[in-house]
Protein backbone atom coordinates (compact mmCIF):
# COMPACT_ATOMS: atom_id res chain seq x y z
CA UNK A 1 0.00 0.00 0.00
CA UNK A 2 1.23 3.44 -1.03
CA UNK A 3 1.80 5.15 2.33
CA UNK A 4 1.47 8.65 1.05
CA UNK A 5 -1.75 8.06 -1.29
CA UNK A 6 -3.76 6.25 1.99
CA UNK A 7 -2.87 9.56 4.11
CA UNK A 8 -3.94 11.80 1.46
CA UNK A 9 -7.00 9.66 0.16
CA UNK A 10 -8.14 10.09 4.26
CA UNK A 11 -7.16 13.82 4.27
CA UNK A 12 -9.50 14.17 1.23
CA UNK A 13 -12.03 12.16 2.66
CA UNK A 14 -12.30 14.73 5.75
CA UNK A 15 -11.91 17.46 3.67
CA UNK A 16 -14.43 17.18 1.82
CA UNK A 17 -17.07 15.52 3.57
CA UNK A 18 -20.15 17.74 4.48
CA UNK A 19 -19.90 18.75 8.65
CA UNK A 20 -23.62 18.06 9.72
CA UNK A 21 -22.81 19.02 13.42
CA UNK A 22 -22.63 22.64 14.06
CA UNK A 23 -20.99 22.02 17.70
CA UNK A 24 -17.98 24.20 17.23
CA UNK A 25 -15.98 22.70 20.04
CA UNK A 26 -17.28 19.43 19.54
CA UNK A 27 -15.86 19.94 16.17
CA UNK A 28 -12.84 20.95 16.96
CA UNK A 29 -11.49 18.74 19.99
CA UNK A 30 -13.04 15.88 17.39
CA UNK A 31 -12.28 16.56 13.69
CA UNK A 32 -9.69 19.42 13.53
CA UNK A 33 -7.24 18.08 15.92
CA UNK A 34 -7.68 14.19 14.60
CA UNK A 35 -7.23 15.87 11.17
CA UNK A 36 -3.57 17.61 12.16
CA UNK A 37 -2.02 14.62 13.76
CA UNK A 38 -3.07 12.57 10.48
CA UNK A 39 -1.32 15.75 8.58
CA UNK A 40 1.56 15.80 10.71
CA UNK A 41 1.47 11.95 9.99
CA UNK A 42 1.65 12.67 6.62
CA UNK A 43 4.28 15.10 6.96
CA UNK A 44 6.80 12.88 8.73
CA UNK A 45 6.03 10.17 6.46
CA UNK A 46 9.40 7.83 5.18
CA UNK A 47 9.60 4.56 3.31
CA UNK A 48 8.41 1.88 6.22
CA UNK A 49 5.24 0.42 5.48
CA UNK A 50 2.72 1.19 7.97
CA UNK A 51 1.82 -1.55 10.45
CA UNK A 52 -1.73 -3.14 10.90
CA UNK A 53 -2.36 -1.68 14.61
CA UNK A 54 -1.49 2.12 12.31
CA UNK A 55 -3.75 1.46 9.89
CA UNK A 56 -6.32 0.05 12.11
CA UNK A 57 -6.00 3.81 14.21
CA UNK A 58 -6.30 5.63 11.30
CA UNK A 59 -9.29 4.01 9.94
CA UNK A 60 -11.18 4.01 13.68
CA UNK A 61 -10.48 7.81 13.77
CA UNK A 62 -12.05 8.49 10.44
CA UNK A 63 -15.25 6.66 11.38
CA UNK A 64 -15.14 8.69 14.40
CA UNK A 65 -14.66 11.87 12.44
CA UNK A 66 -17.24 11.33 10.00
CA UNK A 67 -19.89 10.11 13.04
CA UNK A 68 -18.56 13.83 14.69
CA UNK A 69 -19.74 15.27 11.40
CA UNK A 70 -22.84 13.65 12.17
CA UNK A 71 -23.12 11.48 8.98
CA UNK A 72 -25.59 8.68 9.14
CA UNK A 73 -24.90 4.81 9.43
CA UNK A 74 -25.41 4.06 5.85
CA UNK A 75 -22.88 7.02 4.27
CA UNK A 76 -19.85 6.17 7.00
CA UNK A 77 -20.22 2.36 6.12
CA UNK A 78 -20.54 3.18 2.22
CA UNK A 79 -17.26 5.56 2.74
CA UNK A 80 -15.70 3.03 4.57
CA UNK A 81 -16.39 0.20 2.32
CA UNK A 82 -14.79 2.20 -0.46
CA UNK A 83 -11.24 2.86 1.29
CA UNK A 84 -11.06 -0.56 2.66
CA UNK A 85 -11.55 -1.95 -1.00
CA UNK A 86 -9.13 0.45 -2.67
CA UNK A 87 -6.77 0.19 -0.30
CA UNK A 88 -6.91 -3.39 0.70
CA UNK A 89 -7.91 -3.16 4.43
CA UNK A 90 -10.98 -5.38 4.37
CA UNK A 91 -9.89 -7.43 7.38
CA UNK A 92 -9.71 -3.73 9.09
CA UNK A 93 -13.31 -2.69 7.56
CA UNK A 94 -14.98 -6.25 8.47
CA UNK A 95 -14.06 -5.76 12.57
CA UNK A 96 -15.38 -2.04 12.30
CA UNK A 97 -18.60 -1.51 13.35
CA UNK A 98 -20.57 1.69 12.42
CA UNK A 99 -22.68 2.65 14.97
CA UNK A 100 -24.41 6.18 15.83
Amino acid sequence: MNKVSFLGAIMRIIACTPNKNFDIDLYNKQVIEPSKEMRKLLEEIDDTELSFVQKERIFQTLKEILKTKMLDTLEITSILEKLAREYDLTKIFNTTEVEQ
